[in-house]
């Protein structure tokens, strides 16, 4: 159990205050195609 949890479990608070918020993840730009628009990488070479 870390010191955060710990302190707020000797605190008394609700667990939903007791976990840290979680972030969403991160979403790419949406485009044409799946995947968004594909970046062009000048040191590629086909």
């Amino acid at each position: 159990m870390s010191g955060y949890n710990l302190a707020a479990v000797l605190a008394g608070l609700p667990d939903d205050l007791i976990k840290p918020p979680v972030l969403p993840p991160p979403t790419m730009p949406s485009g044409p195609g799946p995947f968004g628009l594909p970046i062009p990488n000048p040191n590629y070479h086909p």
